[in-house]
């Protein structure tokens, strides 16, 4: 799986104009984890034209406070300084790829 990102890692991201899903966390969220493996396939789907990253909230608690994250699950749509969309809990597989697949339609990627 991959590792948690901290503030600079993902502030770097950002400033590079990545579109960025970030995936709030935290290690003892099992739903989580079904989360993970879903973005994993939607990457290949939409042939890694976005970046998935993980944010564990009890690490990075400045960074759930700056995203207003309350719950986890939830799911950021991030794309230079702006916040697209906040998903907070559980959604099926084909209601993240329909909102990723709008993202990637309208959000210009350098």
């Amino acid at each position: 799986m991959y590792d948690y990102y901290t503030q600079t890692e993902l502030k770097t991201l950002l400033e590079a104009r990545t579109l960025v899903v970030a995936s709030f966390t935290k290690t003892s969220c099992g739903i989580c984890h079904l989360v993970d493996y879903m973005f994993f396939d939607l990457m290949r789907h939409f042939q890694y034209q976005f970046m998935y990253v993980k944010i564990d909230i009890e690490q990075q608690p400045e960074l759930a406070n700056k995203f207003d994250i309350i719950q986890t699950p939830t799911i950021s749509i991030l794309h230079g300084q702006d916040v697209h969309l906040n998903l907070a809990g559980i959604f099926t597989k084909q209601e993240y790829k329909e909102v990723i697949g709008k993202m990637i339609n309208t959000t210009n990627i350098d």
